[in-house]
Formats: structure tokens, C-alpha cells, sequence
């Protein structure tokens, strides 16, 4: 049973308004991650339904068996592979880029294969970089912003919020402020 069967479930079966009270607070976590993925709702006659983003791809799923954590060297190898990073900064930079893939979800070899060769992941970034950043058609991404941006389009649905959520992080950098005062 899904996390919104079970809850319409419970409200049917306690329809007074102090239980509710205490089911929504209970579960306020958990309501607020599934607000977070909710794309619109929808007014159907007197029903209402509401359409949540689904990943794209299982990107914080942990290993299957027989499969390993991504190593420093396998970020290294694959983020030698994307063409619009400047070798040397991946040189200087993989070993944070690793941390990063790792704490956003990215814990394969397999899934950061699938991330670095996903051409819309990598093209959004990169537009998202030229235009917001100023950056070289040539070199316009770095390994920190693969590692940190690509694992959040890798594990969801390439929409307009999660292109905007990143436009704005992208905006409140250091590189930003500072090309806005010179």
C-alpha cells in the first residue's frame, strides 16, 4: 500500500479532526518530502487529484549485491571522459567531486556512468553556467558542478523547478556576486 492510500485510509477510519491533527503532525516529514514532488494538482468535476515527480532513475538506490561503492578513481576516469571539463581541474578537483557524488546519491560506478553520459543532464548544466556565470562555451562546467548539480537532475524529473532550484543556487555563489560587482 502506497503512502497516500494508507493515508486517505487512516483519515476514513478516524474522521475526527483531533486525530487527523496528530497523523498530520506525526507524519509532517513525510508530507513535506512528497509537497516537495508534487508537479500540479488537478480538478477533475468535484474530485481532485495531484501528479508528484518520479525520479528518472534509481539515483540514491544503494548497490546490489556484488556491486561496489564508487571509488576516487572512477570519478577521476569518468569525469576525464566529459569534454566540456578542463583536465586539469579534474585533476585538482576529484577527489571533493567523490565526497559530493557520494552524499548526493551516486554510490556506483554504474550510476555515475549513466549521469556523465546523459546528454540533457550535462547540456542543462552547462547552459545553465554559460548563461547564468559567464563561462567559456569550451570549458563552462567544472568537476564540483557536475558533482553537485548533476546528481539532483539525475535523480529526478528534468522539470522546470528543478532547473530553476539550481538557477538560483547557481545565483546566490561567490562566482556570481563577484561577476556582478566587477
Amino acid at each position: 500500500m502506497d503512502w497516500k492510500t494508507f493515508t486517505v485510509e487512516v483519515v476514513k477510519a478516524f474522521a475526527w479532526p483531533g486525530t487527523v491533527l496528530v497523523l498530520l503532525f506525526a507524519l509532517r516529514k513525510t508530507i513535506a518530502q512528497k509537497l516537495g514532488d508534487l508537479i500540479e494538482i488537478i480538478r477533475e468535476g468535484k474530485s481532485w487529484t495531484a501528479r508528484f515527480a518520479q525520479p528518472q532513475q534509481s539515483g540514491a538506490a544503494l548497490p546490489s549485491p556484488g556491486q561496489t561503492i564508487l571509488s576516487q578513481e572512477e570519478v577521476r576516469e569518468a569525469l576525464k571522459k566529459v569534454q566540456c571539463l578542463n583536465a586539469d581541474e579534474v585533476d585538482r578537483e576529484y577527489i571533493r567531486a567523490h565526497v559530493e557524488f557520494i552524499r548526493r546519491g551516486i554510490v556506483t560506478k554504474q550510476q555515475l556512468d549513466q549521469l556523465i553520459s546523459s546528454e540533457i543532464i550535462l547540456s542543462t548544466l552547462k547552459q545553465i553556467y554559460i548563461e547564468e556565470l559567464g563561462r567559456s562555451l569550451k570549458h563552462p562546467l567544472d568537476p564540483m558542478a557536475v558533482a553537485v548539480y548533476g546528481p539532483i537532475l539525475y535523480g529526478r524529473a528534468l522539470d522546470q523547478s528543478t532547473v530553476d532550484f539550481i538557477r538560483h543556487d547557481v545565483r546566490n555563489s561567490p562566482e556570481y556576486k563577484k561577476r556582478r560587482t566587477t
